[in-house]
């Protein structure tokens, strides 16, 4: 059963909380607003990130028991809303105790995203990466596109980026890359989302046959303008390599 208020994934798992800002995109955080308001977590350089609960921890091994019970399809998990998977700030042993936790939920997709892709391909190229782990940057503007290079060397089910908030057009080479996901940003001092700049990457999206998925316009409230493009709801989601390998086999031999 879904348990998040965020469209491109079913569930959200936050294994601890804090940040720090690392790129335009992080100017109007909401996790660091939140996680200052309900919890005193402080967000910047040096500040502790603050383990959750074990019950919070305990929720992915229920979720996947649920998924083997009722026999449905793998749900995706977003890791993490109120931090960042890899940051180097993190106490030793708490990502490598999120990748175990992952080793052990097979029927779930985690959605790994980060600002920060090279910290990514060090912890790939020391541990190695799970079929079930996907890997995602936030591309925000040109200067940042870069990243959707780097995730390249990761060879996850699925890469994907997160273009959220999307501040100025941006062109991706999209070779390698599994799912896009475009968005706007809310709160107070949200930024301006022009339709064009949608369109533009819905159409690299297209010319690359990538899966597009529009998540919100840029607004006070997240839900204050609606979610469609041009009237249409625009919800993509990849199939995973390991799954779509799967499929095309089963494919070829009933040809």
């Amino acid at each position: 059963m879904k348990n998040s208020g965020i469209s491109w994934t079913d569930h959200t798992f936050n294994p601890w909380m804090g940040c720090s800002w690392k790129s335009p995109a992080c100017d109007n955080c909401y996790a660091a607003a939140l996680a200052k308001r309900w919890h005193g977590v402080e967000w910047g350089p040096g500040k502790p990130r603050q383990r959750t609960s074990e019950a919070m921890w305990k929720q992915p091994q229920a979720w996947n028991r649920a998924i083997e019970k009722s026999g449905g399809p793998n749900e995706r998990v977003f890791c993490i809303s109120m931090g960042d998977i890899f940051d180097a700030e993190v106490e030793n042993g708490w990502r490598d105790e999120v990748f175990a936790l992952i080793n052990k939920t097979p029927r779930l997709d985690w959605l790994l995203l980060s600002k920060r892709p090279r910290e990514a391909v060090r912890y790939y190229e020391e541990k190695g990466w799970p079929d079930n782990a996907w890997i995602g940057t936030t591309v925000e503007d040109q200067a940042h596109a870069y990243r959707a290079e780097i995730i390249k060397a990761i060879p996850a089910s699925v890469r994907f980026l997160s273009m959220e908030p999307l501040l100025e057009p941006v062109k991706v080479n999209l070779d390698g890359i599994d799912w896009v996901i475009v968005g706007g940003e809310s709160g107070e001092n949200h930024r301006f989302l022009p339709k064009a700049w949608v369109l533009d990457f819905q159409n690299q999206c297209r010319e690359a046959n990538v899966p597009f998925f529009f998540k919100q316009w840029s607004s006070f409230s997240s839900d204050a303008l609606g979610h469609e493009l041009d009237g249409e709801v625009c919800h993509a989601f990849p199939t995973p390599k390991n799954r779509k390998a799967a499929i095309d086999t089963d494919v070829a031999v009933a040809e």
